[in-house]
């Protein structure tokens, strides 16, 4: 069964076939992404459980969640509590 991110992209790209004219998918709807990996980017842990750099696969997109920046705006804009 597919995660929960990537049941998201698969429901996006049945949204984009329908939506520029290709229809939709034949069955199953929802097929395995084994090549998507949910995984911290710079800390992994090794045996001994002390931090290490992590094994990357060879790939052609890494796509990655960026650091949330709208508090720098929101500060801006509605000042601090303190």
């Amino acid at each position: 069964m597919p995660r929960a991110g990537q049941a998201t992209i698969q429901i996006g790209y049945i949204q984009w076939l329908h939506d520029n004219g290709f229809g939709l998918p034949g069955e199953p709807i929802l097929k395995p992404l084994d090549t998507i990996r949910h995984m911290d980017a710079i800390l992994a842990y090794d045996e001994a459980g002390r931090p290490a750099e992590p094994e990357w696969p060879q790939a052609d997109v890494i796509v990655g969640n960026p650091p949330f920046l709208g508090d720098k705006k929101m500060r801006r804009s509605w000042g601090t509590s303190t």
